[in-house]
């Protein structure tokens, strides 16, 4: 079977993306939800953090593996570029 190019149409209005912090996974039966989102100010007296979600996407669960096989590509060729990436530091609840 010959290889097809793939042709991506972004319409103007989704140029800039959407900026997130935080994803949330979630699933039915035949989908997995993926909420990206951030924090909209600092924890609340009890330790909660508002999150905001900026968007949300659904995918076919089969899918899922070819997501994640992209999205590790995608990390292994940026540090690849750019060097050693760095995870966010999270705060401890001691720290608090």
């Amino acid at each position: 079977m010959a290889s097809r190019e793939t042709e991506i149409n972004l319409p103007d209005d989704l140029t800039a993306g959407a900026y997130a912090t935080w994803v949330g996974v979630w699933h039915t039966r035949y989908e997995l939800v993926l909420d990206f989102g951030v924090s909209e100010r600092e924890e609340t007296d009890d330790d909660r953090v508002p999150i905001r979600v900026v968007s949300r996407v659904r995918v076919p669960v089969g899918f899922a593996f070819e997501l994640l096989s992209h999205v590790s590509n995608g990390m292994i060729e940026h540090e690849r570029i750019y060097g050693e990436s760095r995870r966010p530091e999270r705060r401890l609840a001691e720290e608090a």
